[in-house]
């Protein structure tokens, strides 16, 4: 159950990302596309860090005190994932 909604949730990151590039680019605001896409990148890098159990950006390593950080680690993702598609629905 984890993977499959870590799954989803990639793609919905990937295509608010895309969707939100597209807009901009029709606006003609090239700078701003290159900020979402590695905002956006670094959302991905942390989805899939934790679908597979390795170190994310911005809370630390993986191993800490034995994995006792994961549910700290799901909060931020699941956060940060979260502003992330508002942010780019609502632009």
């Amino acid at each position: 159950m984890k993977i499959n909604f870590h799954i989803l949730l990639f793609f919905l990151v990937s295509l608010s990302t895309l969707g939100r590039c597209i807009v901009l680019y029709r606006e003609r605001l090239s700078i701003e596309i290159i900020g979402w896409i590695f905002f956006g990148s670094v959302i991905l890098w942390n989805i899939r860090a934790f679908m597979h159990d390795k170190d994310m950006l911005g809370v630390g390593p993986y191993s800490y005190k034995n994995g006792i950080n994961q549910t700290g680690r799901g909060i931020y993702l699941y956060a940060v994932t979260s502003v992330f598609v508002i942010a780019s629905i609502h632009g």
